[in-house]
């Protein structure tokens, strides 16, 4: 994904392509902006999971063994989005924004959503810290613009 020049390169910490999942809804604003067109989702909800982070070759090596899905895309759900709190489509589960927009951003990066880069370690093992690229990609992919956005999410 490129955008004003900067190439984002989403993919997990083992360089498998990073996925995220979207669930359409019904919520939509009027077109009262000549850039927005009809129809246009106007609350979205974004979640991002959390899932810590490592910062040694040895702690990543641990952190893999023990939670391979915070690595991976392989092991990311069969679903379009988590179903409880406030993804849920069900107004009465979730009064407030069943109708929004709602996009989940799965952790898989080990990098707190900060990184852009790439990290060889001492036994030949590279990562691939690109949480912002993968945030920022799904973002663009989705095309957030000029709308009413709650991010929230959670820690490991």
């Amino acid at each position: 994904v490129t955008l004003n020049g900067r190439t984002f390169a989403p993919m997990c910490a083992d360089g498998t392509r990073y996925v995220f999942f979207s669930r359409d809804t019904t919520c939509t604003r009027s077109s009262n902006s000549p850039s927005q067109s009809q129809g246009a989702p106007a609350v979205w909800v974004v979640y991002l999971s959390g899932g810590a982070f490592c910062e040694s070759d040895e702690d990543c090596r641990a952190r893999q063994r023990q939670a391979p899905s915070y690595f991976s895309a392989t092991y990311a759900p069969n679903t379009t989005t988590p179903v409880y709190d406030i993804l849920s489509s069900d107004p009465a589960l979730n009064p407030t924004f069943h109708s929004a927009q709602h996009v989940w951003f799965p952790y898989c990066s080990q990098d707190l959503w900060a990184g852009s880069s790439q990290v060889s370690t001492s036994n030949s093992a590279q990562y691939k810290f690109r949480g912002e690229d993968n945030m920022l990609a799904a973002w663009f992919t989705l095309n957030i613009t000029n709308a009413t956005v709650l991010l929230y999410g959670s820690s490991a």
